[in-house]
């Protein structure tokens, strides 16, 4: 298999899963972990098929996991675990250094959603807002800014 069927059959794996992680974390406001845990383990199996290299794509992985992780315990749990988990599976998908892209794209987007609400008032401080539907949209751009294209 090569480089570009691996991309090809990762997006659709991540797409596969992240569709429903994102509308349940926009109806619920939480992820489920059967939109994340076989996620990872799907796409784990497919670079191991493709002979990546695990120092290739683990660093993704827990980068993703403990800086979301250290977010969720700087904020005294604000951030929930799903998104801990989901940005994991991100980490795993667009790899160490383009995770921290397809970060800070989600979270422009999200203070880009967001910010039209707090100026009128209509959005506060306490609001719950989901963040897997801005870490999805900031997944694919980074994916594609990275020179891999979507389809």
């Amino acid at each position: 298999m090569n480089g570009l069927n691996e991309q090809h059959f990762s997006l659709v794996i991540f797409l596969l899963f992240s569709i429903p992680a994102c509308a349940a974390d926009i109806k619920h406001r939480r992820i489920p972990n059967l939109t994340v845990f076989p996620a990872i383990l799907m796409l784990t199996v497919l670079k191991l098929i493709c002979r990546i290299p695990l120092s290739c794509f683990l660093p993704g992985l827990f980068a993703g996991a403990l800086v979301f992780y250290a977010i969720r315990i700087f904020t005294g749990g604000r951030l929930g675990m799903g998104d801990v988990k989901f940005a994991a599976l991100m980490g795993l998908f667009n790899g160490f250094p383009h995770w921290f892209t397809a970060v800070l794209t989600a979270s422009i987007a999200a203070l880009l959603f967001i910010l039209p609400g707090v100026i009128t008032g209509r959005l506060h401080a306490d609001t719950k807002i989901p963040f897997a539907p801005f870490l999805t949209l900031g997944r694919l751009l980074a994916f594609t800014a990275a020179g891999r294209y979507l389809f």
